[in-house]
């Protein structure tokens, strides 16, 4: 089966001291980045509209080993954590040298164990298509990524905050979810809420976030999200059927020349169950789309 991203992306926040806050400027090293493997070099998204194709777990990240070397190490994609296969893998390998495998109960209790893996866990992707740029989009979801995903949603449902759970998104056939990205980002503290001034300030992502539904006015962009999200799907479960095998799935994750880390992530967890974000705000019952 066919993995369908075209573009593999990280959104960097940053990490401003208290005495640089009200002076720092957003550069090149803040926002949604990807490698441009044609002129071989970092990019950034300067705004997108992320159409969910499917919220996916996965584990990954990367080691420090000398100044300026990294180990990194990425896995497959799943849907299920307590159920779904994952094998992780170096990166840096031709072919890629597998870590472990097993389910992620297993494969965190060995990267613990190991005591060589620290910064490699949990880490939940969105898979999206990109309405602007027409490519598919792989974006590992940052902390602060998240809380703007979960702000946004929340804003536009009967959702409380607490009760989303991203991996969600796609559960409803009928209905794709839209996080329309413009640029904006807004200066958060650690735990995302708005700046104060006290501690490290970080940049996160301004959303506005909604849902198409099948039949409405953008039935043919809703095809083809809802064609994408088959496509992926199939492709995720085809690796299932490769590692239930002892197969290997060898290209089942690419990063396309992250070579460096991006700041440290939480603690790998495994997530809780959590209901099904209730229905957004409605689309097709405007007179166009609000982005």
């Amino acid at each position: 089966s066919i993995n369908p991203v075209d573009l593999y992306a990280e959104f960097r926040s940053g990490k401003i001291p208290a005495i640089a806050a009200k002076s720092v400027e957003v550069d090149d090293s803040i926002g949604f980045v990807y490698w441009d493997k044609n002129e071989k070099c970092r990019k950034k998204i300067q705004s997108a509209t992320f159409w969910v194709v499917g919220v996916f777990a996965q584990v990954s990240g990367s080691v420090k080993v000398s100044e300026k070397e990294y180990n990194n190490y990425g896995s497959n994609l799943v849907k299920d954590t307590r159920t779904d296969i994952i094998s992780v893998y170096d990166r840096d390998t031709n072919p890629k040298k597998e870590v472990t495998r097993g389910l992620y109960r297993d494969v965190k209790a060995f990267l613990q164990s190991a005591g060589r893996y620290e910064g490699v866990g949990y880490k939940k992707t969105l898979i999206c298509y990109d309405g602007k740029s027409e490519q598919v989009m792989s974006i590992i979801i940052s902390q602060k990524m998240e809380a703007a995903m979960i702000k946004a949603i929340a804003a536009v449902s009967n959702s409380k905050p607490e009760k989303i759970n991203l991996l969600s998104l796609d559960d409803i056939s009928s209905e794709i979810w839209g996080l329309d990205f413009t640029g904006e980002l807004e200066k958060v503290n650690t735990e995302s809420k708005p700046y104060d001034g006290k501690g490290d300030m970080f940049f996160a992502p301004v959303f506005t976030a909604g849902v198409i539904r099948a039949g409405g006015k953008y039935n043919d962009l809703f095809t083809t999200v809802s064609q994408l999200q088959d496509t992926m799907s199939a492709y995720v479960q085809n690796s299932q059927q490769y590692l239930s095998n002892g197969k290997t799935e060898e290209k089942q994750f690419s990063y396309d020349g992250f070579e460096q880390p991006t700041a440290p992530t939480a603690p790998a967890y495994t997530p809780p169950p959590m209901p099904t974000v209730e229905r957004g705000f409605d689309f097709d019952s405007t007179n166009d789309l609000p982005f």
